[in-house]
């Protein structure tokens, strides 16, 4: 914690936001696609798409993987095939009231991430 005010804290996640929290190489490893490892001195926050709101908080980084022994399909979509560069977003969203329901969603085939649980959004009039 970098300082703390009555009821406010300030905390530096840079080092929290820069890491890959996707598995990157160990999918690129598995894909045999080559061995790559996040180069820390070459990520960084993307403050364009890294915005604060008063119910979640949205950050963006570009993270770079330095490797060799691309795979084919990695030599096919990068320029230079010993380093790729990508961006994770991070959420920060606030938890529903109690007594929301969680929904499962299964991605599409295009997807190589796991089923996720989300909250369902309501229709429903207020007054």
């Amino acid at each position: 914690m970098e300082a703390e005010e009555k009821d406010h804290a300030l905390v530096d996640a840079t080092d929290f936001f820069l890491r890959d929290a996707h598995g990157i190489p160990a999918a690129l490893r598995r894909t045999k696609q080559g061995a790559y490892k996040l180069d820390g001195a070459r990520c960084a926050i993307y403050l364009p798409l890294t915005k604060n709101f008063p119910l979640n908080t949205e950050v963006e980084a570009t993270l770079t993987f330095a490797g060799d022994e691309p795979g084919r399909w990695v030599r096919d979509v990068t320029p230079s095939p010993e380093s790729i560069t990508v961006r994770e977003h991070h959420s920060f969203v606030q938890l529903p009231p109690p007594g929301y329901s969680r929904a499962l969603t299964i991605h599409g085939p295009a997807f190589s991430a796991p089923p996720t649980w989300i909250t369902p959004r309501r229709l429903a009039s207020r007054s």
